[in-house]
């Protein structure tokens, strides 16, 4: 299950090379709220704000949406990848 929105690949490893959360090792997870007009946005409490050693980039051809029971949280759920690729400090490993 996933939160983050598909993405094309060459966009996904563009973000996995200078989004600071993914390439930047000292980057911190932001608990900060957004407000939108007259309401605020909550960062969602299902998504860890450990940052992760490395990150994977997992490609698939196809996925469905969901809610997770007992909540209004929104997730993807993703088919069986046909690749994946390791990413550490904005550039892909070998794994």
């Amino acid at each position: 299950m996933f939160v983050d929105l598909p993405m094309h690949e060459d966009c996904a490893k563009f973000a996995l090379g200078v989004c600071p959360f993914l390439a930047l090792p000292r980057y911190r997870y932001s608990m900060a709220q957004v407000q939108i007009d007259d309401r605020v946005i909550n960062v969602n409490e299902h998504v860890s704000t450990q940052r992760p050693d490395r990150f994977g980039l997992a490609c698939t051809v196809q996925f469905r949406t969901g809610i997770i029971e007992g909540t209004t949280s929104f997730v993807l759920l993703a088919a069986p990848f046909s690749t994946v690729e390791w990413w550490q400090q904005g550039k892909r490993i070998e794994q």
